[in-house]
């Protein structure tokens, strides 16, 4: 059959074991004929536009089990929402204050919200990405940017790091202020207390989960989640209809539905999980040149790598040997698990990662971390998409203004942010991306735009 990309994904899909997301890891404990269950809004289906009726009763019940208000279904993924949380909450004028960590989505919303943005830097592990945001330097850029509307962070992080949100919503809060926290990677917190509190449980205003990456449902499903009257509910779902398609899918919002039934009424198969990944994570323990990272998230398993060998050389072997990664960064490697996985899968990746500990030969990486910069000026996205821009080479660009963000995907974070200006530390850090064969949105061939 001459259908190169519906080929290529039978191809994949039987290739290597996914240590990466979907969370259904192509065997979640139920089977469903797709098909069948892709309707319309037709006379008992509802509208999710507009819900009254069963799909505004399975959102409440979602909502019971994140301990929220209420609750939206998200069928255009995580990053929707996101869009839905800044234009319901911010307008032109307002500034949002974020970590520079934040997903691309939220540099989209700001675009098309016209609010300003107040980068802060948090701390970083030393490998090369981000520690969570700490309530202290929040309260520092509150104390004297009256114009700051809401904080966005992120928690957990990619890498599955959670960040102290009760004592950052209660800063934020004293000071007025609405927060958001991008909890995409934290859809499974509910359902087994060997994981963190989930976020709306602990103070934010507005949550998004995206379910599609560790729970077992398809790509695009994620949640909303608002808690208390600090936001405008109706704003957040005009703003949501706005950037979601009129023509949802009932397969993402029916299997959302069931998943979240399934194991709130088999609670002894989360359970199990978690018991399995208490037992990987001390199994990968002790190792020679890949070091666990000891995550709040006991279901990422981030390898911090000490050793003279390329992760991407690493992430061969590991393919070679069945499993593919969710990500591999220059200093580290990541993989991901959900309640759907294999457990005799998760066994033979533990003795995967083992064999090959045995063949890197061990060397400190140093501190391989990034500038800590003060907050920013306020930089407002839109001016800035609309601006006039000049392709310069990468070594050329030190010193310019980005007119776009240079990120690497995954995870989708930039590694330079529109508007603020390019060091040698982050020309240094998009090459080594680029050696590592990473795709880089914002670059091309070695070329970035900056501000004419």
């Amino acid at each position: 059959m001459d259908a190169p990309l519906y080929n290529r994904i039978i191809q994949l899909s039987h290739s290597a074991y996914p240590m990466h997301m979907p969370g259904h890891k192509r065997c979640a404990p139920f089977k469903e004929d797709l098909l069948l269950l892709d309707i319309t809004e037709i006379k008992g289906s509802d509208d999710l536009h507009a819900p009254s009726g069963v799909i505004d009763r399975a959102q409440r019940k979602m909502a019971e089990s994140y301990g929220s208000d209420e609750c939206i279904f998200c069928v255009n993924g995580g990053s929707s929402g996101v869009l839905a949380a800044v234009l319901g909450t911010c307008k032109e004028g307002d500034a949002v204050l974020t970590v520079r960590n934040a997903h691309k989505s939220l540099h989209n919303a700001l675009v098309l919200s016209g609010a300003d943005a107040m980068y802060f830097s948090t701390r970083s592990n030393g490998y090369g990405f981000a520690l969570p945001a700490q309530a202290c330097e929040i309260e520092e850029a509150l104390k004297t940017n009256a114009k700051i509307k809401a904080v966005f962070i992120v928690s957990p992080t990619y890498e599955g790091c959670c960040a102290d949100i009760k004592a950052i919503s209660e800063t934020v809060h004293k000071y007025g202020k609405i927060l958001i926290v991008d909890e995409t990677h934290g859809a499974h917190f509910p359902f087994d207390t060997a994981f963190p509190k989930n976020a709306a449980r602990l103070g934010a205003d507005i949550s998004i989960q995206s379910w599609h990456k560790t729970m077992p449902v398809p790509n695009q499903c994620a949640l909303i989640n608002i808690k208390g009257d600090r936001v405008d509910k109706t704003r957040i779902k005009q703003a949501f209809s706005m950037v979601t398609t009129t023509s949802p899918s009932y397969i993402f919002m029916g299997l959302m539905d069931k998943v979240r039934a399934f194991y709130t009424e088999n609670t002894h198969l989360f359970a199990a999980y978690a018991d399995k990944m208490k037992e990987i994570r001390a199994k990968l323990g002790g190792l020679n040149c890949l070091g666990l990272l000891e995550s709040d998230d006991i279901s990422k398993l981030t390898l911090l790598a000490d050793c003279a060998e390329d992760t991407a050389a690493i992430a061969d072997r590991l393919r070679n040997k069945g499993f593919e990664l969710e990500m591999t960064a220059p200093f580290y490697l990541l993989a991901m698990t959900s309640v759907a996985d294999d457990h005799n899968a998760l066994d033979k990746f533990v003795e995967a990662v083992k064999e090959t500990d045995k063949t890197l030969t061990y060397k400190k990486r140093g501190n391989c971390g990034f500038d800590i910069l003060p907050v920013s000026k306020p930089i407002n996205q839109r001016k800035i998409f609309y601006a006039k821009k000049t392709k310069m080479p990468l070594d050329k660009a030190v010193g310019l203004t980005a007119a776009e963000h240079i990120t690497p995907f995954p995870p989708d974070i930039p590694l330079v942010i529109a508007g603020e200006t390019i060091t040698e530390n982050s020309i240094a850090a998009i090459k080594r991306y680029i050696a590592q064969g990473a795709d880089i949105h914002g670059t091309e061939n070695g070329m970035i735009s900056v501000l004419s």
